[in-house]
């Protein structure tokens, strides 16, 4: 871990910390397929380290879903981690505010994405939609699945394109197709 970590310049204790916090928020939680909950932001943060090796990135891809989906909050994660991670967390999360989950409309989503104010938010939200495509399957409702590629593809693969992320763009695409295609 620390050679791969020391390779990208990312300060292995906060990454270590981080990794601590997700899972005691995220324990005994499991996703669809099983697996237990802190292995999507793990994945999530691999897929960031794909295209930008920037330390907040990485940090807000391992923290945000701890925002949206348990009690560790926004302040919390600005006093342990700084501003900026923070606000990357904040431009991520579907949060009205810190009590309560909301889901936007299509058109609120692109919104929010076009006007991140920070490229490392929308690079975040694509790597959080990539590693959901690949557990796509962990929905049992087929019509769920259609719905979900559907939206990666006329929202996430035209963001993608617009941040000249060609291979995150692809991969998005032929999952969202493959679906489509059931």
């Amino acid at each position: 871990m620390s050679t791969f970590f020391a390779a990208v310049l990312i300060d292995e204790k906060a990454i270590e910390k981080a990794l601590h916090i997700i899972k005691k928020y995220h324990a005994g939680v499991k996703r669809k397929l099983s697996d237990p909950f802190f292995t999507h932001p793990i994945q999530v943060a691999l897929i960031v380290l794909d295209y930008s090796q920037d330390q907040d990135a990485i940090l807000g891809a391992l923290l945000y879903d701890t925002v949206e989906d348990t009690s560790l909050s926004l302040l919390q994660i600005e006093i342990m981690f700084g501003k900026k991670v923070a606000f990357i967390v904040d431009k991520v999360t579907n949060l009205e505010d810190e009590l309560r989950r909301v889901s936007l409309q299509d058109h609120e989503n692109i919104y929010r994405l076009i006007n991140y104010e920070d490229e490392r938010a929308a690079y975040l939200k694509l790597a959080d939609r990539l590693h959901n495509m690949r557990t796509i399957s962990g929905h049992s409702s087929i019509a769920k699945q259609k719905h979900i590629a559907n939206k990666i593809l006329n929202f996430f693969v035209p963001l993608a394109k617009n941040l000249w992320l060609g291979a995150i763009s692809r991969k998005l695409g032929k999952l969202s197709l493959a679906v489509l295609g059931k």
